[in-house]
């Protein structure tokens, strides 16, 4: 566009300034903004026009260009080409324009067939810019190339109300040299805050409309730029909170070296090149309770797009975040019937620790003082449809076996790493409680104690692979994740039995990625510095079984009175269906009974033990034919009174009443 309109500029102020020298009145700037107009098809506006012995000067310069975008000028100076005046062809050797402003309205994109009309229009008048182009080409300098210089100016995106502003120092335009068609520009960004020079170099041939651009940045602080940035996130309208506004808590500077070849004739951009973002922060709930970073992100790409449909093939992807190295390929396509794309997510031989040092610790507090020896081969592949994320399909494949721990965790250091550690449960009842963990401490039942139905009604309802994995079920948090998926929502855990005891200890409640990784990661490290019988006998002797109920032994008195060695098959089942939920559960338990639902849930765990051959065919029966009676303390004032020692005798004038409530429960009001 400032070509168009250096062009348009010749063709008046030329011969306005062979026989008007001198400063000019009103009346002929007037004149001179109409022919102007007249040659251009443009709205023009010219406040002052001064005619000098070596150049015409214009002040107050406005234009009104296609589409909406509008060009205002402060000053500018026109050099003539005075051999070509003398050959009665008025030329131009240079134009140079001081404090300029180009106002770029935002016209949201339909993602339909009529956003596909609509690039095809924005295509169409593309190449009718060319065209124009191509035409003044000549007109401009019929003896040579033409500079037009920009110097200190604004470019202006959004409608009124909603601009945002990119400070640019200066654009540099050369018109086609003899034996090359061309045009070449030069555009040097001014943002605040910039520690070098960030340009985009621009080749532009107007009889193919052929574009080849490259970007060059050193420290553009794209903080800076924010305004801009959440604009274009902005697809349907300001008034919408977007992921850049409400996620990135922190823009990073960037650092570049971007080649983009643009052909509009193919319908195609090729670009490739080095990016580096330094220093991004975001802030998500998802991810973590704090702000996560600063993350460098650098990454090498060469990759296609095109339009008509869109589709975005990766040829290749190198990336590095904080230093952790990977690869990546992808396709993608848009179009009115859908958004179906693949990608693969490549690691090779990516040394464990690099993957670790990637994660800003403050995000992690838990693993202070791990570290890690290996080195790991993953191949994650994620298929779908953005338009129906349901139905998206993840896969992995990899290489675990060359991980070892070389230094635990702070909080898992020493020969025994549990024993005497203090544990101060997340409090549901506003009740602090400390419990000293280890054999002797009150409450405290080992392993051996409990019946083995218990323990396998536990492993079938909780951890079915648990004697299997190293912490983590790869396989079981990819169903989980298929699931969610595919629900919109969070339905299914994906955690081990390892994994529960390592977030009970030593983790919050939050539902963060951050927790999850440390979750995974001390889940790990206790297997490798505790053997299986043990984390189990610590997970039944944390755990929550009801607000305030933590240990199996508590909840087997709170629940029945009973010592947790006395528990009935039947009974040892029903603590295992509370244990994902143990404080909504609880509900049942001050209710008297159970819902039908939720014995049928109680019948499917045990037939499902027997499935897999944990109890025979009359210990399923025997379970199923025995029934929950809740032992309930008496209600007073101040709410139940606390359930005595299992085996404590009950004196009466403690108790003045007590029920022995079954799953059918008493009848009445408040009772289903």
């Amino acid at each position: 566009m400032p070509a168009i309109l250096a062009a348009v500029l010749l063709g008046a102020a030329g011969a306005f300034w062979l026989v008007n020298a001198g400063p000019a009145g009103p009346a002929v700037a007037k004149r001179l903004a109409s022919l102007l107009s007249r040659h251009s098809g443009l709205d023009v506006q010219v406040s002052r026009v001064r005619f000098l012995p070596d150049r015409v000067t214009l002040d107050g310069v406005q234009v009104t260009l296609p589409a909406g975008l509008r060009l205002d000028l402060e000053h500018v100076s026109l050099v003539p080409d005075f051999g070509a005046f003398v050959e009665g062809r008025p030329g131009w050797k240079h134009i140079t324009a001081r404090g300029f402003l180009v106002a770029v309205p935002r016209e949201p994109h339909r993602r339909s067939a009529a956003g596909t009309q609509q690039d095809r229009s924005r295509l169409a008048a593309l190449r009718n810019a060319a065209r124009r182009m191509e035409k003044f080409a000549d007109a401009l300098a019929p003896r040579g190339a033409l500079d037009v210089d920009f110097e200190q100016g604004l470019v202006r995106f959004g409608n009124p109300g909603q601009e945002r502003d990119l400070p640019v120092a200066s654009i540099r335009i050369q018109g086609p040299r003899t034996g090359d068609a061309s045009w070449r520009a030069t555009v040097v960004l001014a943002p605040p805050g910039s520690i070098g020079e960030s340009r985009i170099d621009i080749d532009f041939d107007p009889a193919i409309t052929d574009v080849r651009a490259t970007i060059e940045a050193t420290g553009l602080p794209l903080e800076a730029l924010s305004g801009i940035l959440m604009g274009a996130a902005l697809d349907e309208g300001a008034s919408r909170d977007n992921a850049l506004s409400g996620h990135v808590a922190k823009l990073p500077t960037l650092d570049c070296a971007l080649s983009i070849h643009v052909r509009p004739d193919t319908r195609q951009v090729d670009m490739s090149g080095r990016a580096s973002l330094n220093g991004l922060v975001i802030e998500h709930s998802g991810l973590a309770s704090m702000p996560f970073g600063p993350i460098d992100l650098v990454q090498q790409v060469e990759l296609t797009i095109s339009w008509d449909p869109l589709t975005l093939h990766v040829n290749r992807w190198s990336g590095w975040i904080n230093g952790a190295a990977y690869t990546l390929d992808a396709d993608f396509r848009h179009d009115p019937d859908g958004s179906p794309f693949s990608a693969r997510l490549i690691l090779d031989n990516l040394p464990y620790q690099d993957i670790l040092d990637a994660i800003p610790r403050e995000a992690v507090p838990n693993l202070a003082g791990v570290r890690l020896g290996g080195s790991l081969d993953l191949v994650l592949t994620v298929k779908g449809d953005l338009e129906a994320l349901s139905d998206v399909s993840i896969s992995w494949s990899g290489d675990w076996s060359r991980l070892w721990l070389a230094e635990p965790s702070d909080t898992l250091k020493g020969p025994a790493p549990l024993a005497g550690h203090v544990f101060i449960p997340e409090s549901t009842t506003g009740v602090v409680q400390r419990m000293t963990l280890g054999r002797g401490s009150p409450s405290w039942v080992s392993l051996e104690d409990l019946p083995p139905y218990l323990i396998d009604a536990l492993l079938v309802s909780e951890d079915i692979s648990f004697y299997r994995h190293h912490g983590f079920d790869t396989e079981g948090l990819s169903e989980a994740l298929h699931e969610n998926l595919k629900a919109g929502r969070a339905v299914r855990g994906g955690s081990t039995i390892t994994q529960q005891l390592a977030k009970n200890l030593f983790l919050s409640r939050e539902r963060t990625l951050a927790r999850k990784l440390q979750e995974a990661v001390l889940a790990w490290q206790l297997e490798q510095r505790l053997g299986k019988d043990d984390i189990l006998e610590y997970y039944l002797n944390i755990i929550e079984w009801g607000p305030g109920i933590y240990g199996v032994e508590r909840a087997a008195g709170q629940y029945f009175n009973k010592r947790a060695s006395e528990l009935s098959l039947r009974e040892a089942a029903y603590l295992c269906t509370i244990i994902p939920a143990p404080v909504r559960s609880y509900a049942y338990y001050r209710r008297g009974r159970l819902t039908q639902t939720w014995k049928r849930n109680v019948d499917d765990l045990l037939t499902k033990m027997h499935t897999l051959g944990y109890i025979d065919d009359q210990g399923l029966q025997r379970g199923l034919e025995q029934t929950i009676r809740f032992w309930h303390p008496p209600i007073l004032e101040d709410g139940p009174v606390a359930a005595p020692a299992p085996g404590t005798p009950r004196a009466p004038d403690d108790w003045n009443r007590e029920a022995l409530w079954s799953e059918t429960g008493p009848k009445g009001p408040g009772f289903e």
